[in-house]
């Protein structure tokens, strides 16, 4: 998750922080309401607290903080509403996953995380609703942002730009390429996605049932590939298909995975390290590239969510 997606979801020491009621606002009080849904003072004031506990914030002004804070939750609410409006869907197993994995980042149980939201004034439910926005929101920047590549163009022009303007290029490291396979279907839409992803699925079955996956790629793929194989590294897939890769043995095929308006099927054919200062180099430029698109595409998209939101200050 990218820089500007952790700015916008509640982290776990948000959601355990103090609870206290601002003194002149009950905490049940609507402070902001942002289209339907309503933002209290006791959430305003969490936020706050996360942000004075924060040692770069000491110093600035209480108002700004409570501006700053405010819009923080804005941001969310808007992003949360987007997420329902798409139909993303957050699986009960997949909030208790996430639950297990803030528990252990706190190096506690998870019973002991309960106990801590309760002993703040988070009910259980509570918790588990604001674990399930942050995975909506998470799931639906990822579908934003993964469609987002580099050409090897972008790269040859920065480089170019920067000579030119004296500037120095970043220094690259070694780095993990992967060779895969892959079938690679598009969908026109989100509308299209369901219809798509049956016929993946028929297409994963026929791999079960024996088809040589080579010959899968040949037949139903529409990316252009040479021989059927293609070099990736990291940044290169959507989120959910590259934690997957990593977890991937040799020869391994993958179940099928959306991401944005694509499925796929891909096989994990072969892995090296890459040391070539020039090649590393390009590397660094292209993560520089996409990590500074994959912002300006998610700024873009909270920008017009805020532009046709109705916002009420109370």
């Amino acid at each position: 998750m990218n820089n500007i997606i952790k700015t916008l979801i509640i982290s776990s020491s948000l959601l355990i922080g103090v609870q206290a009621a601002a003194e002149i606002k009950p905490i049940n009080s609507i402070a902001v309401s942002v289209n339907a849904t309503a933002i209290t003072y006791g959430d305003v004031d969490r936020v706050v607290n996360e942000l004075k506990s924060n040692p770069d914030n000491q110093g600035i002004p209480m108002q700004t903080l409570l501006q700053n804070a405010k819009m923080t939750l804005i941001e969310r609410a808007l992003l949360v509403e987007a997420a329902q409006k798409m139909n993303i869907q957050v699986t009960p197993t997949q909030v208790a996953n996430e639950i297990e994995r803030l528990a252990k980042a706190d190096n506690t149980s998870v019973e002991n995380l309960y106990q801590q939201m309760k002993a703040k004034g988070i009910s259980k439910d509570r918790f588990h609703l604001e674990v399930t926005k942050n995975l909506l929101i998470e799931r639906m920047m990822q579908n934003l942002t993964d469609d987002i590549t580099i050409k090897d163009e972008q790269i040859d022009q920065y480089i170019a730009k920067a000579k030119a303007e004296g500037q120095i290029l970043p220094n690259g490291q070694p780095f993990t390429v992967y060779t895969i396979r892959r079938v690679l279907l598009n969908a026109k839409d989100q509308q299209s996605m369901p219809a798509v992803g049956q016929r993946i699925n028929q297409i994963a079955q026929a791999v079960q049932q024996g088809t040589p996956f080579e010959n899968v790629v040949q037949r139903h793929s529409q990316e252009a590939t040479e021989n059927g194989l293609l070099d990736i590294s990291d940044g290169m897939l959507p989120t959910n298909a590259e934690t997957l890769l990593h977890q991937m043995q040799l020869g391994q095929i993958s179940p099928p995975i959306a991401s944005g308006t694509t499925w796929q099927i891909f096989q994990l054919v072969s892995t090296r390290t890459e040391e070539s200062p020039e090649k590393t180099q390009r590397e660094a430029i292209r993560r520089m590239l996409l990590n500074q698109e994959q912002q300006k595409a998610q700024q873009q998209f909270i920008m017009q969510l805020q532009q046709h939101a109705v916002i009420n200050e109370y």
